[in-house]
Parts: C-alpha cells; sequence; structure tokens
C-alpha cells in the first residue's frame, strides 16, 4: 500500500515539474504591450481601429508602453512601397515606459496620394536584424516587405487583444500626456514577438 502511494505521489510530482516548466517557458515566450493610434481628424480624436477610414488632413501619433524591455519598428506600406518611419535610435523602448511616435509633438499625417495605407507596429524582445536590412535605405518594395511581414506574423502566432489586468506604470514625465487615451488602450500579446496591424482607408 504504502509503494503504490508512493509510486502515485512520485508520478504525479513529475507531471506537475513537466507541466509547470512548460507553462514558464510558454509565459517567457509572450511578448505583451499597450499599443494604440491616435486619429486626430479636424477637432475630433478617437482611437483608430484595425480598419479606419481617414480623410485627407487627417493625421495619426502611435503609443506603445511594452510590459517588458524591447524593440519597436513601426513600418508604413501601401501596394508599391514600404517604409521604416522610426530611426534606429529609437528602436530600443524601455519597461512599462511610453513611446510616442513621431513623438509627442508631432503627427504623421497620409499624403492621400493612395486609398489604402497599412501600418504594422511590431515589438520584439530582440533586435530585428531582417527589418533593419530590408529598410538599409530607409524604403523598399512593397513585395519584399510583405514577404517578411508574413514571416514575422507566422513567427508570433498569436495576436490577443484583451484589458489589462494590471496596471503598466508610466514613466513620470509623460504621465499628464493625454491620459484618457492611454488608460483605454488595450494590452496586445503575441508569442516570441508581437505584431500588430492597421489598415487606413483615405478618402481624398
Amino acid at each position: 500500500m504504502k509503494s503504490r502511494s508512493a509510486i502515485t505521489f512520485l508520478l504525479l510530482s513529475i507531471f506537475l515539474f513537466v507541466f509547470g516548466s512548460a507553462s514558464m517557458v510558454s509565459a517567457s515566450e509572450l511578448v505583451r504591450a499597450k499599443i494604440g493610434v491616435e486619429i486626430y481628424s479636424g477637432e475630433k480624436t478617437f482611437p483608430a481601429k484595425s480598419k479606419s477610414r481617414l480623410k485627407v488632413g487627417d493625421a495619426f501619433r502611435i503609443y506603445v508602453m511594452p510590459e517588458n524591455n524591447c524593440y519597436v519598428y513601426v513600418i508604413s506600406s501601401d501596394n508599391n512601397s514600404a517604409t521604416l518611419l522610426n530611426p534606429e535610435d529609437s528602436h530600443r523602448v524601455s519597461k512599462g515606459s511610453l513611446k510616442f511616435f513621431p513623438s509627442m509633438q508631432n503627427r504623421f499625417q497620409p499624403d492621400g496620394l493612395v486609398t489604402d495605407e497599412y501600418l504594422t507596429v511590431i515589438c520584439s524582445p530582440k533586435k530585428l536584424n531582417a527589418i533593419t536590412r530590408l529598410f538599409s535605405s530607409g524604403s523598399t518594395s512593397f513585395d519584399q516587405w510583405a514577404s517578411l511581414e508574413k514571416e514575422l506574423v507566422s513567427t508570433s502566432r498569436i495576436s490577443l487583444n484583451e484589458k489589462t489586468t494590471k496596471p503598466v506604470p508610466v514613466a513620470g514625465n509623460v504621465r499628464g500626456h493625454n491620459a484618457p487615451f492611454v488608460e483605454q488602450m488595450r494590452t496586445s500579446s503575441g508569442n516570441s514577438l508581437l505584431v500588430k496591424r492597421y489598415h487606413f482607408h483615405v478618402k481624398k
């Protein structure tokens, strides 16, 4: 009887160890960040959805707040070309800090030359040399970027949106900047890296 109990206890211990280890590995691969795009249209401001309509003259600002240190890449593309919007010295973003693209004072503004524009925000715990190589001259063809983007999305495997269950501390120097918008930003999650994509339909 004692022998059977000992074997049962041993098997249970092994199961818990293996399951617990797998859970820790899974959690360590998870990349989480609050990402938001605020659209400015005349006197109005509103958060961008995965698909949003813009008018010529509208502008937007990107907000990123990672839960851990990461590298952030912001790519704008249309059906012809793709451009890396943030320079290399702005790729590194510290844990819990709120980063603005292009800056706290400035905004991106579509030129209205194309009807459909795409914005891709990528967070990675490691440098993505494939991106820096592809955009070494600033821009590249849409086909080349689309191929790499597809690989990155496949690597991330998931991109979940959920309400933040715990607050991510905001750096003191930006705490008061547009607090309502920052508070309503959702946390996105991805495995190994995080890829979040927006589609803007620009009305001329």
